[in-house]
């Protein structure tokens, strides 16, 4: 599947960007008088959001390198949803949710997944995370502004007014991560007019070995419609023509690792570092039911089933599900740009290359992508599941004990 590749020094952003879109922001002075109204009024308009339709366009851009994608997507409440990428003025993808069902495809590939949606699901969602559109995410899910009204953790402030699209917007701007080595700003662009969210520039600074790399993400909406025209049709889910099922095959590359890995056996112990500094142990999951993922952002098919995990991990984190992505990207950035425009909520741990980091040499990884599931017993539960296997195997561990 196409997707988006921010190539550069970007900042792990895995500790600050988790769920579906709400950020959690570090600890600052409250809002002032000027930030609290622009925000509580931006709440109020996306809450009252019953539909919309718009076109957005995607940037990103390190030094000289750039890549740009646009978005077309509608809405309307509770979880009917659909979605174009057009990447190089080809459409690479399209998503439709009906509220009952999804459909993801591949127009690249002629690839297509259609899944159920569980009572309480959210579609939607999944559909515009393919979007890997942070602003999207935020027009589905508001919550995310209110955060950014919480004090004191909220350091959200004022910065004045810009010329968007040909419209004026308020900009509330904010620090979402801060490190001696790392900082990371978002600037967010609220309509004056009616308080809706119209742009988002993040912008990503880093000091490696000595030297300040810097890069930014844009996002901006275009011809927003908030009484849209549509009607349950325009949701329908239903094969492409000429597209063919994506299937567990289409998803795997031959999957090497110990052979030792198999079901019933006892896991080889974990002692590895995530992306925000912590600690990670198989300890730390006791009782728990948890998939360890091997994987890459340059793997094709690792980036496939991202979205079957993401839909998984929703489903059954309330039950006892927890994710560990050990990520064999050579470049950090990559992987942190992905996990910020994927919307990725678990920890992730990054190896630095095929074949390298502790783990991944332990577990005698040779080839990804490669899923290992734990059982609460402590056990190999599954190994290597793709597709619908993978959601079979965790209701199958979830209900051992």
């Amino acid at each position: 599947m196409s997707r988006i590749r921010i190539d550069g020094w970007l900042v792990c952003l895995a500790a600050t960007l988790l769920g579906t879109a709400a950020f959690q922001l570090p600890a600052g002075a409250a809002a002032d008088a000027t930030t609290t109204a622009v925000l509580t009024q931006a709440s109020k308009a996306h809450q009252a959001l019953k539909a919309f339709s718009c076109s957005l366009s995607l940037r990103s851009q390190e030094g000289e390198r750039s890549q740009s994608v646009s978005l077309a997507f509608a809405f309307r409440k509770p979880d009917q949803a659909k979605l174009s990428v057009v990447d190089s003025g080809h459409t690479v993808f399209r998503g439709v949710s009906s509220g009952k069902e999804v459909l993801v495809y591949s127009v690249e590939d002629k690839k297509y997944l259609i899944r159920g949606i569980a009572k309480g699901g959210r579609g939607a969602t999944a559909v515009a995370s393919a979007s890997q559109s942070v602003v999207l995410k935020m027009y589905l899910h508001p919550e995310a502004i209110v955060q950014m009204l919480k004090a004191p953790a909220s350091n959200a402030h004022f910065t004045g007014t810009a010329s968007v699209d040909g419209g004026t917007v308020d900009l509330v701007s904010t620090i979402i991560d801060s490190t001696p080595r790392e900082t990371v700003t978002g600037s967010f662009g609220f309509s004056h007019s009616d308080h809706l969210l119209r742009s988002l520039a993040i912008m990503i600074t880093a000091n490696v070995h000595g030297v300040n790399r810097q890069a930014r993400i844009d996002e901006v909406i275009h011809n927003l419609s908030t009484a849209p025209h549509l009607a349950s049709r325009d949701f329908a889910v239903s094969a492409p023509a000429g597209a063919s099922e994506f299937t567990e095959a289409d998803a795997r590359q031959p999957s090497m690792h110990d052979p030792r890995i198999q079901p019933g056996a006892t896991p080889f112990p974990i002692d590895a570092t995530d992306v925000s500094g912590k600690r990670v142990t198989l300890s730390q999951y006791h009782g728990k039911v948890l998939l360890i993922d091997f994987w890459a952002t340059w793997c094709g098919p690792c980036v496939a089933e991202i979205p079957n995990v993401l839909a998984v991990y929703q489903k059954y984190h309330k039950q006892g599900l927890e994710v560990i992505g050990f990520s064999q990207d050579q470049d950090r950035g990559a992987l942190s740009s992905f996990v910020l425009q994927r919307g990725i909520p678990w920890r992730m741990v990054f190896c630095g290359g095929p074949g390298e980091g502790k783990v991944p040499q332990t577990y005698g990884i040779q080839a990804i992508p490669v899923m290992v599931l734990i059982g609460r017993d402590g056990k190999v539960a599954a190994v290597d599941m793709r597709g619908p296997a993978l959601e079979q195997a965790v209701q199958e561990a979830l209900a051992r004990p």
